[in-house]
């Protein structure tokens, strides 16, 4: 089993470029400490909810777009080491290093697998990413359901599926993951994705998808779905 570094942000649009060919950079930082794979998805279908979505959460401005990013690693031990060589390499402490974005906007946390099917890095273009909270209590119901879903995506085209259980949430003013999916205190996030080939593949699957679930059986959620945010986002990097 993996270990998973979640990170969501806003970047301004006219920005992406530059944070593309940064991330590059950092990933390959990333991946000489440690890291199996660096994916890189930037928003582009978020849509809107009632209580929370994917734009609010990183409180995106006008001209900005959202960032949903993982890091792999083998374990939580070598994310630990893996990410304290990382931020001692001259790219982050030579004084030059300038994200551009607004990193009082980012959040960011580590998290273990409790689904882990298909790759988690090659062979997809796309992806639906999901933060949501679950009540603790929940855990396995939740990995039930979700195991029991994935037939579903498969047929439809999707080529893996992550779900990750909070592990290790970073505390933030402005945002963080707890933030972001109002989580209460006998609740944990989680951060996960589904992977497809395409946006066609993905826009056509869950179209099929809806339609199954039409005609299914209601599933009782282990979760507040209320409270679930969501959304299609292009790979940008996978390195």
């Amino acid at each position: 089993m993996v270990y998973v570094q979640g990170m969501m942000a806003p970047v301004s649009l006219d920005k992406k470029q530059e944070y593309i060919e940064l991330a590059t950079q950092a990933a390959e930082v990333f991946r000489k400490n440690g890291a199996l794979s660096v994916i890189e998805t930037w928003g582009d279908d978020l849509p809107a909810g009632t209580i929370n979505d994917m734009n609010t959460a990183v409180l995106k401005e006008d001209g900005e777009g959202v960032l949903f990013t993982y890091i792999i690693w083998p374990s939580k031990a070598a994310r630990d080491e893996g990410m304290e060589k990382t931020f001692s390499d001259p790219l982050w402490s030579s004084g030059n290093f300038n994200p551009p974005m607004d990193g009082k906007r980012m959040f960011f946390g580590g998290f273990e697998p409790i689904v882990e099917i298909g790759p988690h890095s090659g062979g997809q273009g796309y992806i639906d990413g999901f933060l949501l909270a679950c009540p603790t209590v929940n855990k396995e119901a939740y990995r039930s359901m979700a195991t029991e879903a994935w037939p579903m995506f498969q047929k439809h085209g999707a080529v893996s599926l992550y779900e990750c259980w909070g592990d290790d949430i970073m505390p933030g003013k402005l945002t963080s993951m707890d933030i972001a999916t109002h989580k209460k205190p006998d609740e944990t996030v989680l951060f996960s994705w589904v992977g497809w080939p395409s946006k066609a593949v993905r826009d056509a699957g869950m179209a099929a998808m809806h339609k199954d679930f039409e005609t299914a059986p209601p599933v009782e959620m282990p979760f507040d779905g209320s409270r679930m945010i969501f959304g299609g986002f292009e790979v940008i990097l996978d390195a």
